[in-house]
């Protein structure tokens, strides 16, 4: 067989694994959405929103997180969510707001910057209010998000570039000198992302003196493996989390 043959054989088994994948995750999104009776999926590109809070040109495309991919590093969070406050920075839609209370944190908070992405979280948050699930999305820029004195979970997406990331772990760092507690930082992105959304958050988050990080172990089961394997997932601790999982 000629390798030029081999090559095309190899590009199209890809090429099929790919779509695969994403028929499927899209399939969970609109099983999880329908449940609901929220919209959450969708793509939207910061130059084509409306930002009047913020730098669009240091956001990144908004792509709902997949439902496996929470159901992934919810199970490396601790085991005690209604003691934290979870705080989703670039919340879009909503989406992960919702999976933070289906998985019992006891608030749910999101910041998000593009009109449009908050006007549809604002209204699946009334929505999710008859099955008892009361998200709290704001519009604003991250980097002026003043951090809850709270136990919390700050989650990340990949939202936006390392000058507004800069903003957020200074913020971070002013609460967590005002009322040392329990926080964890929990970032997830594309191993090698697309280019223009490479960022040097992980880097950043990596130098933050207070937290002690680690990366999330690849999933359990095959399908989970395949489908998550493009991705990283780094959760970061205070040492007042290491201390109680210790000893707990």
């Amino acid at each position: 067989m000629k390798p030029e043959t081999y090559a095309r054989r190899a590009f199209n088994r890809v090429r099929l694994a790919v779509r695969w994948q994403q028929r499927l995750n899209d399939w969970e999104a609109a099983r999880f959405d329908r449940r609901l009776g929220v919209e959450t999926g969708g793509r939207l590109a910061p130059i084509d929103a409306t930002v009047r809070t913020g730098d669009a040109s240091l956001g990144v495309i908004y792509i709902g997180t997949q439902p496996r991919m929470a159901r992934w590093w919810l199970a490396g969070l601790p085991r005690n969510p209604a003691d934290f406050t979870f705080v989703d920075m670039g919340s879009g839609k909503g989406r992960v707001l919702l999976f933070a209370l289906e998985a019992g944190f006891r608030r749910s908070v999101g910041v998000e910057f593009a009109d449009e992405l908050h006007a549809v979280a604002v209204n699946n948050a009334h929505i999710a209010r008859q099955h008892g699930l009361l998200i709290e999305p704001l519009l604003g820029d991250a980097g002026d998000f003043d951090f809850p004195d709270e136990p919390l979970v700050v989650h990340f997406n990949n939202p936006f570039h390392d000058p507004v990331m800069v903003r957020v772990i200074a913020n971070l760092g002013r609460s967590y000198e005002r009322r040392p507690r329990s926080l964890v930082v929990l970032y997830h992105q594309l191993t090698v992302e697309d280019a223009g959304d490479e960022t040097g958050n992980l880097a950043l988050l990596d130098k933050v003196p207070f937290l002690e990080g680690r990366t999330l172990e690849p999933p359990a089961g095959r399908i989970d493996r395949n489908l998550l394997a493009p991705f990283t997932v780094r959760i970061y601790e205070s040492s007042e989390v290491l201390t109680a999982m210790d000893s707990g």
